[in-house]
């Protein structure tokens, strides 16, 4: 008894060894035998029979008994499995579905509840595939020449769709619980009340800043309000990441129209009319917003109706030594001053209109700074 098991452990020492000699692991000797014999017989490349491949086989058998033991405790592959089909397939998908599908499951419903694109991408030895954000910050690298660009232009076309594929995962985000209702809710939101006494902090991710572009994210608690400003000379490209967001969004009337609120009381200041370009609620589903510096919305305010994140794309970026600096607005209906003698009236209806005034930066504008923590660009 004790001279067969001797043989029986030798034999599987044995064949492990062989294994192991070969430049796969077992995992991937197996796989590549299975596809060896689902290939047509090859007179010129004929395969010798060793004394070892009973064993081999049986080795592989046990094996595939394990997975499929693993598959039915966990619902899934074993992460190192996946791995080793990838590697054997040169991490190319469609190949290892293929291969799951012929040889564990022939079914495509059930292969996807065993083979996640999560576990593909996550087991690959060396993605071909840059990451999302690096795909994204390739283009803004390859677009943009530190002017805004032309609207409608194919560059910028091809970026919003670019942008519009990003997840929150992508940026390193979990998608925040739509039960958040701290703060006063929409409702409490008013023009001289942008902020709840006790609401959150916005917070803000920098993710990467040249001279000619700034890649960022805004992660907004409810009610939370960034006031009404402005992007002179810029473009911005903003992508809903989770959650609902109002926005409201002004160009300037051309020509400048200005007049001043009480010319006898030193220090007034002047109000410019300007023509509200959008007032609506975005979502992860909607069209990718892009101002530009006289069309689009240029001046925008953001209320936050539920937790949310904004990714945002800025060309040029702020920069106050070229004139690009921030300035804040508070904003008046078009009734609230008269017109000027000899001033034209406006077209269409008032209530399409509104009277900007710059104001200093807002004290209860509340925002810090957070690190990002989604995957490293290669600059």
């Amino acid at each position: 008894m004790k001279t067969s098991m001797s043989i029986i452990v030798f034999f599987f020492f044995v064949t492990f060894l062989a294994i192991s000699a070969s430049s796969l692991n077992p995992e991937e000797t197996c796989i590549q035998r299975n596809i060896n014999r689902s290939q047509p017989p090859s007179s010129s490349l004929e395969h010798k029979a060793s004394k070892f491949d009973f064993l081999v086989d049986k080795l592989c058998s046990d094996m595939a008994r394990a997975v499929m033991f693993s598959v039915r405790i966990t619902g899934k592959f074993p992460s190192h499995y996946v791995k080793a089909m990838c590697n054997v397939f040169g991490n190319d998908e469609k190949k290892v579905k293929e291969y799951v599908m012929k040889n564990w499951l022939g079914g495509e419903k059930v292969l996807l509840n065993l083979v996640s694109k999560k576990d593909l991408h996550m087991a690959s030895r060396n993605q071909e595939k840059s990451p999302k954000v690096q795909e994204l910050y390739d283009l803004c690298k390859e677009t943009f020449t530190g002017k805004a660009p032309s609207p409608a232009s194919m560059p910028v076309q091809k970026l919003c769709s670019v942008l519009d594929s990003v997840s929150p995962a992508d940026v390193g985000l979990e998608e925040v619980s739509q039960d958040d209702d701290r703060g006063y809710g929409v409702s409490g939101v008013s023009r001289f009340n942008r902020v709840g006494r006790w609401a959150q902090p916005i917070t803000f991710l920098d993710i990467h800043e040249c001279d000619t572009f700034t890649m960022c994210i805004f992660c907004f608690p409810t009610s939370s309000v960034i006031p009404l400003h402005d992007h002179p000379e810029m473009a911005v490209f903003s992508k809903i990441l989770y959650g609902s967001l109002h926005v409201k969004a002004y160009d300037w009337v051309e020509p400048p129209c200005i007049i001043t609120q009480n010319k006898g009381v030193p220090g007034s200041l002047p109000a410019r009319l300007a023509k509200l370009v959008s007032d609506k609620v975005i979502t992860p589903q909607s069209e990718i917003p892009v101002l530009y510096p006289k069309t689009g919305g240029n001046l925008h305010c953001f209320t936050a109706l539920t937790p949310c994140a904004v990714l945002d794309i800025l060309t040029p970026p702020y920069k106050e030594s070229a004139g690009r600096s921030c300035s804040y607005y508070m904003d008046y209906p078009f009734s609230t001053f008269a017109l000027e003698k000899g001033v034209k009236t406006v077209e269409g209806k008032e209530d399409e209109y509104a009277w900007l005034v710059q104001i200093d930066t807002p004290d209860d504008l509340h925002m810090r700074p957070g690190s990002y923590t989604g995957p490293t660009i290669r600059v």
